[in-house]
């Protein structure tokens, strides 16, 4: 059971996030600039503030995609790619990294959550006018077994129709739906191109009708 607002709940079950936040100690005693959310701040080459220190990983504030704002994005594959281009820089090269596409997932049980890029709430704290869509399809044609229901929500710019931020909440197909999300994201494709994709069809495998084409057709009858 749980005590919320002194009354025992007995939920089905309880989820505890207690987020992250830089190890900022080494930073700080080095006399760098911190940014707002704790982190060191970089340049998009990644040179901190000593011309000599180059920095990258969890404990850097990176440029977010879609605000266009310094963030806070603790991810490994973030790290991954900005380690390699901090470290050819303090070699000698002069390498740029691309503003980042936050994209998370979640295993819950037998389901898997995904989120990619900035939530409906957040779109609405940094003042953009914005829509949403949501659906629910099946993740393989209803005759098979491992047949499900997945959910998903785009949210767009009303005049641009770029995408903000996706959710998806099923099996491990989401995390794909976060992929493809991201890409068009990055490449700052329309959302409405949702529906022009050529998604793959083989029965025991994937859809007749996939989730992101129903959510880019919805998107399209918002227009009208």
């Amino acid at each position: 059971s749980a005590n919320i607002d002194v009354r025992l709940v007995e939920p089905d079950f309880i989820i505890v996030s207690v987020g992250s936040e830089p190890n900022n100690s080494l930073a700080i005693a080095s006399g760098l600039f911190i940014g707002k959310f704790g982190g060191i701040s970089v340049d998009q080459k990644l040179k901190s503030s000593d011309q000599n220190i180059f920095a990258a990983g969890d404990n850097i504030e990176v440029i977010n995609k879609i605000t266009n704002l310094k963030d806070y994005i603790p991810l490994a594959t973030v790290a991954h790619e900005l380690g390699h281009i901090a470290g050819a820089n303090a070699a000698g090269e002069h390498l740029s990294y691309s503003p980042i596409v936050k994209n998370i997932a979640l295993k819950i049980f037998n389901n898997t959550y995904s989120q990619v890029g900035i939530t409906s709430d957040s779109a609405r704290n940094y003042s953009f006018r914005f829509a949403e869509v949501n659906a629910i399809a099946r993740n393989i044609i209803k005759v098979m077994p491992e047949s499900q229901n997945v959910f998903g929500k785009i949210v767009y710019e009303i005049n641009s129709k770029r995408i903000l931020g996706a959710s998806f909440f099923g099996g491990n197909e989401v995390v794909g739906y976060s992929d493809l999300i991201a890409s068009l994201i990055f490449g700052n494709i329309s959302a409405e191109k949702l529906t022009h994709i050529n998604y793959n069809y083989t029965p025991p495998k994937s859809p007749f009708i996939n989730l992101l084409s129903i959510l880019g057709r919805k998107i399209l009858e918002n227009k009208k």
